[in-house]
């Protein structure tokens, strides 16, 4: 049988059971007797209490990476009172399974149980996460997968080159529209034509939990060929595509991508670069489109790093080759990239961010994205003045090197006058130390009037000057609320992210970063708590005297 263990819960509606309907003869005593048990009520409503069994259970055992909390562990107990429990609450344990435990140890090859024919999700590793231990897969494991007949979602983090097994197994997982392979590595033998019938969803991403780590003998070549077989064996299909640019085929765009509307591309530039007209020019459908390239600091100096160029100043307008497009995400880009005069008029979200190289463990090093990218305020004005056509975005995401002043604040709301969610994150990773002990609580506040001219304003993300070291100072909370909510008045959400320093963080990575997510909601119930009882303190000499 394969050892598989649990881990995600889904939502289900509530259903009330009508009141149990008594005859004329049936004595008040008997109507006030009926006490409705747990076994009793209808499945809909165990499912609605086993959630909520889930959430305020807290986790006791430290928690591993990801989606891999145990998160059904505390129904267990409550799936084996009884057979009606058992059959309500099964299907929400073996909704997702993995091919090993909470110790980290992989299942055996074998025949499926009844139970494990339910789940919908299965997630397969060859290695642990707590102590980096091998995991045996047999062959046997994958030819399980085949015979799932739920099984819609498939994710793989290996560090090996995917075994002909599972990439033989794959295809023939007869619902399967999800398929999510991290820590990607296809430069194995040459990839046999693939059909994956009902595919609409595909992550190749070489990526994992720890960022980018990738063996330095793969043949990067045989795995841009290999990637290139697959995602042409699955065009026709795809809805959803997310792809590491380390990974795309030099004839990428050259694909036909009949039906796909959102397209990801992240970690680093192709090895042979393509222009947005260019990698967008056969994707007729496409509404998001997110390119996401940072610094990749293993390439020599002289190939391509930031700032990136997107837009073709003598290609098409976007509007030309993704008619469609709604939302739109760039990285490391400058103020005079061609692209920002060929946005389509339709577009409603907007996201220009400032990554750096996702390679793990090398934080230490020069931040190269430094000010080449929209990271000041000047800049961005002069971006905003190209953008003047962008009347419906509602969504604008920016990225700074400094704290946003009134006047930059002013052009946003006057360029995006509909916006409702609004992000400014300050990118101080880049200040030296001594420059981040300096932050402190600096509320400048003539930024509130130009913030409250945004009518539908509902969410507003943005990075405050929050700073915790040795002597633990912090800046309240609540004050910022009010200052918030009070002078914008259509806002619904603030988010906040915040830098600290911590004892045990490494000395090469002294800064930790967070978010919190506050409502209107939380500050009204916070000030509606009477404050604390004032204690009158006696002088030393009155104790002593007592």
């Amino acid at each position: 049988m394969l050892l598989l263990s649990f881990v995600l819960f889904g939502a289900f509606e509530l259903h009330i059971p009508p009141r149990p309907s008594f005859t004329i003869g049936t004595s008040r005593k008997q109507q006030q007797s009926f006490r409705p048990t747990l076994d009793s009520l209808p499945e809909d409503l165990i499912r609605l209490i086993a959630a909520r069994v889930v959430d305020v259970t807290p986790i006791k055992y430290g928690k591993v990476w990801g989606e891999e909390q145990n998160e059904q562990l505390p129904l267990l107990p409550l799936s084996v009172t009884c057979k009606h429990l058992r059959a309500c609450l099964k299907s929400l344990i073996f909704k997702t399974v993995h091919n090993w435990n909470i110790d980290g140890k992989t299942g055996s090859e074998g025949s499926l149980s009844d139970d494990e024919q339910l789940c919908r999700t299965v997630h397969m590793r060859d290695h642990a996460i707590r102590h980096e231990h091998v995991l045996e897969v047999d062959d046997g494991v994958y030819e399980g997968l085949a015979q799932m007949p739920a099984l819609q979602r498939v994710v793989m983090r290996y560090k090996v080159s995917l075994p002909p097994a599972a990439l033989q197994c794959l295809p023939r997982i007869r619902h399967l529209t999800s398929l999510e392979i991290y820590q990607a590595r296809l430069d194995g033998p040459v990839l046999p034509p693939l059909e994956f019938p009902l595919l609409e969803k595909l992550l190749l991403i070489i990526a994992g939990f720890r960022g980018v780590i990738r063996a330095p003998e793969i043949d990067k070549i045989v795995e841009r060929a290999n990637v290139g077989r697959l995602l042409r064996s699955v065009s026709g299909r795809l809805s959803h595509l997310h792809v590491s640019g380390d990974l795309l085929p030099d004839d990428f765009g050259d694909i036909r991508w009949q039906q796909l509307q959102k397209l990801v591309v992240s970690e680093h530039s192709p090895a042979t670069y393509l222009l947005v007209p260019a990698l967008t020019a056969r994707m007729p459908t496409l509404r998001a489109l997110h390119i996401l390239y940072a610094a990749d600091m293993s390439r020599p100096a002289d190939e391509l790093h930031p700032p990136f160029v997107y837009g073709d100043p003598d290609g098409k307008l976007l509007v030309e080759t993704v008619p469609h497009l709604t939302s739109l995400s760039l990285s490391n880009l400058t103020e005079d990239d061609p692209v920002f005069s060929q946005l389509p008029a339709s577009l409603t979200a907007l996201h220009l961010h400032a990554w750096r190289d996702p390679y793990y463990g090398r934080r230490d090093r020069l931040d190269i994205r430094g000010e080449t990218a929209l990271t000041n305020a000047s800049a961005m004005a002069i971006v905003l003045n190209h953008l003047s056509n962008l009347t419906h975005l509602l969504e604008f995401t920016v990225v700074l090197n400094e704290f946003p002043a009134a006047p930059l604040l002013e052009a946003i709301a006057t360029t995006f006058p509909s916006l409702v969610y609004l992000e400014i994150s300050h990118a101080t990773y880049g200040y030296p130390r001594e420059r981040r002990e300096e932050l402190e609580d600096a509320r400048d506040p003539t930024i509130i009037a130009p913030l409250a001219r945004l009518h539908h304003l509902r969410t507003l993300r943005i990075t405050l000057n929050m700073l915790r070291n040795r002597f633990d100072r912090q800046v309240p909370i609540l004050p910022i609320l009010c200052w918030l909510f009070d002078g914008i008045p259509s806002l619904e959400t603030a988010q906040f992210s915040w830098f600290t320093h911590f004892s045990w963080v490494p000395a090469r990575d002294p800064e930790w970063r967070g978010w919190n997510s506050y409502d209107r909601a939380y500050m009204i119930r916070e000030l509606a708590k009477p404050p604390p009882p004032r204690r009158i303190l006696k002088p030393l000499r009155e104790i002593d005297s007592d």
